[in-house]
């Protein structure tokens, strides 16, 4: 997920910040799509970070539950979804400010580095640095 929330966001991060203040920190009528009808040119960088979102935060809320049920998470993780999950919610149920939204999502670059730290620490001295 987290390739392809970057690789929808991270354009769009780029491309915003030149963009007139209403366009980056506007809104949508259009809450489906959040399609841009008054700026049509604009209108697939605000579909693309709906998109991106709409993954994100639907991946944050099963990663959530599945860790839940299966007794993976902790509080601090919960915390931390459950926070991100509202933030993601909010801007996507709101079709609005998707410059600040891209640039939220286009942290998730860092999530598969992220992954491969957490799988590799605390291994111990008998396992090999390389997987």
């Amino acid at each position: 997920h987290a390739l392809v929330v970057t690789a929808l966001a991270l354009p769009v991060a780029v491309a915003m910040r030149a963009a007139p203040e209403e366009i980056a920190f506007g809104t949508s009528d259009h809450l489906a799509t959040c399609a841009q009808l008054r700026w049509p040119e604009w209108n697939f960088a605000g579909q693309a970070v709906a998109l991106a979102g709409l993954a994100f935060s639907a991946f944050i809320a099963a990663d959530t539950v599945i860790s839940l049920l299966h007794g993976l998470a902790s509080a601090d993780f919960v915390a931390h979804h459950v926070a991100f999950l509202a933030a993601g919610l909010l801007i996507r149920g709101h079709c609005m400010l998707p410059f600040n939204a891209a640039a939220l999502l286009s942290m998730e670059a860092s999530t598969p580095f992220l992954n491969t730290a957490l799988l590799l620490r605390n291994r111990g001295a008998r396992y090999a640095r390389v997987v």
